[in-house]
């Protein structure tokens, strides 16, 4: 009995040790190339990224840039920030007649922003380290999502994003959230309150039935 438990073991070992041989194999055979270094960016994103790092350093920490500006609506298309020009990608899709153009796409309250930089500029790249799928997946749920409010450059205060303005009860237990005339989804549908029922009603509550999120302490 002992000699053939032996036997099984030797077998096992002999087993995993081809098997692993057989993984190292296939590793260097189709592994990539990783000694010699990737090219450098060229010498104007290096710049950019240096004029970025100079800008950050004259931040004042006591006074937090906000992003979103508050403007008066009754000003309409005369405004100085009512929206003139688009991405180009988008100005394409207007010239070829698939897009209207973006004064008939754009509510009578649109989100108006202006960067600590100034008006921004169109294209270029956006280099983002990441060691996870849910650092990576941050760039769909945290920073391309288009919620009620949304947080400033760093943190507090909270800014109007969908909702232009909003109430909380002296309770904390109401919260009335008013959303921008004009708003819309992507294939031109008007953006109203029914959504959010139907999104909370037919999903969240479907799935949850006490949502996560509405949750203090278990409570």
């Amino acid at each position: 009995m002992r000699k053939r438990l032996l036997v099984y073991l030797a077998g096992f070992a002999v087993t995993a040790l081809g098997f692993t041989a057989l993984l190292y194999a296939f590793a260097a055979a189709f592994r990539p190339e990783v000694t010699a270094a990737p090219p450098p960016p060229p010498a104007a994103e290096l710049a950019a990224v240096e004029k970025a790092r100079s800008n950050a350093k004259l931040l004042d920490l006591s006074k937090p840039p906000v992003v979103t500006r508050s403007v008066d609506y009754t000003q309409g298309s005369r405004a100085a920030w009512w929206p003139k020009a688009e991405a180009p990608v988008l100005a394409e899709l207007v010239r070829e007649g698939k897009l209207p153009p973006v004064h008939d796409r754009v509510g009578p309250e649109p989100v108006v922003m202006e960067g600590a930089d100034g008006v921004g500029r169109y294209g270029g790249s956006w280099y983002r380290l990441v060691n996870s799928i849910t650092d990576f997946s941050t760039i769909y749920w945290r920073m391309s999502g288009a919620s009620l409010v949304r947080w400033s450059p760093q943190g507090y205060p909270l800014v109007p994003h969908l909702a232009k303005e909003w109430e909380i009860s002296p309770d904390f237990r109401v919260y009335s959230f008013a959303l921008r005339r004009g708003a819309r989804w992507s294939d031109g549908q008007p953006l109203t309150s029914a959504d959010i029922v139907y999104w909370y009603d037919h999903e969240v509550r479907y799935f949850n039935p006490q949502p996560r999120f509405l949750r203090a302490g278990g409570t």
